[in-house]
């Protein structure tokens, strides 16, 4: 079965498994969404067409109403749009390469995604594979620990894979002619970030959903994960709403690859850290993680608080925290709780510290007596700064 046609067949279920959510949330037609529908609710559509490859409009939405549009949005999905969730200009044609590779992200299929990136090369300037200087070979996968690629010469039986580092390598099309390596990068650059569907998801995203939805024996979405992060998908990759791939990951389409994809870019992430970035509706993923814990999914607030150190305090645009929410939820209540105090401690640990050291500096090491230049040996216990030579 062509990839296609199975992201066909897929969406069906997809479309029921959202709908089944125990989400209170009103239908409110968000199913048959159009461009000119989410332009009308605090989208810039002309600024997502344009982007392709980014993140688009992130512009804050305040009003409740486009907010309920947008939430409603990202929970039923875009299904009735053109070709599904992998819409959008321009991957109309089944065959569009980035099409191809998110649908593969999707299904779990590593081969696939593996081959997008193999690349043809000529070995030259070795010194310690001397035997395979002017021979042509395909890059495969790269490794940042060693700095190495993996490149195989031959074919069959005389298939060698060697590890070589990057400046030996010469980029070649298939008829051996060399390419420069900014077309190769906007290339990968395209397989990785092109965002598709009105939801405008990533592959990385993509393979955290399938993972989870995908009916397929033998997926492998955990390797995908790693193979696109390791070729340079940024971790921090944002959706329609601002979502990042947290929200997918600890959501309620959770699964042991979308909480390890969702540990690694939250620990790529600089500050302030993924798990704890507001989006365009000044909410954070831990909100998220109350509502489902309210409706039994503990293990992923439990995961979202500990495991990737979320913030409960930061309130959104009116004024609601996390850990305000929670007060109807004991359950909630309780993990929500126990990680704001985890919080607060480190604060005032850090304060306390920070505090000290400005102590420290103000303290002199003359004797503070009258007309005595000699160091000081002893400190006032009581304001730190004073210091006696003893004598």
């Amino acid at each position: 079965m062509s990839l296609p046609v199975l992201l066909d067949n897929f969406l069906e279920s997809f479309v029921a498994s959202s709908l089944q959510s125990n989400w209170d949330l009103v239908n409110s037609g968000v199913n048959q969404s159009t461009t000119e529908q989410v332009a009308a609710h605090g989208t810039d559509v002309a600024c997502n067409t344009n982007d392709l490859q980014g993140d688009g409009d992130q512009s804050e939405v305040r009003d409740e109403s486009n907010a309920q549009f947008l939430r409603d949005l990202f929970v039923q999905g875009d299904q009735n749009e053109p070709g599904g969730h992998l819409s959008g200009p321009p991957t109309s044609d089944p065959e569009y390469l980035p099409r191809r590779f998110a649908t593969a992200c999707l299904v779990g299929d590593l081969d696939f995604v593996e081959s997008c990136f193999q690349h043809h090369v000529i070995a030259q300037g070795l010194v310690g594979a001397v035997q395979y200087n002017g021979q042509r070979g395909l890059r495969g996968p790269y490794n940042k620990e060693t700095d190495r690629f993996e490149v195989t010469f031959g074919s069959g039986k005389d298939k060698t894979t060697v590890r070589m580092k990057p400046q030996n390598l010469i980029l070649v099309n298939k008829q051996g002619e060399p390419i420069p390596v900014p077309t190769v990068q906007k290339y990968e650059r395209e397989l990785l970030e092109h965002r598709f569907g009105q939801l405008r998801r990533s592959p990385l995203m993509f393979c955290i959903i399938g993972a989870k939805l995908v009916p397929r024996p033998g997926g492998k979405w955990c390797e995908i994960a790693n193979v696109l992060l390791d070729r340079g998908a940024r971790p921090d990759c944002l959706d329609l709403l601002g979502r990042s791939v947290i929200w997918y990951g600890t959501g309620m389409i959770s699964s042991s690859t979308g909480l390890a994809v969702s540990q690694r870019c939250n620990a790529m992430s600089l500050q302030p850290k993924l798990v704890d970035r507001r989006d365009r509706l000044g909410e954070v993923c831990l909100t998220q993680s109350v509502m489902l814990c309210a409706h039994g999914q503990v293990k992923e607030l439990e995961f979202v608080c500990n495991k990737l150190g979320a913030d409960p305090t930061i309130a959104g645009f009116k004024g609601v925290s996390p850990l305000t929410m929670c007060m109807g939820y004991p359950k909630a209540k309780v993990i929500v709780a126990r990680a704001a105090s985890k919080k607060q401690k480190k604060r005032m640990k850090k304060q306390k510290t920070g505090s000290k050291a400005m102590r420290q500096k103000k303290i002199t090491d003359v004797c503070d007596a009258p007309e005595c230049n000699k160091i000081g040996k002893d400190r006032c216990s009581r304001c730190l700064q004073v210091a006696y030579c003893g004598a």
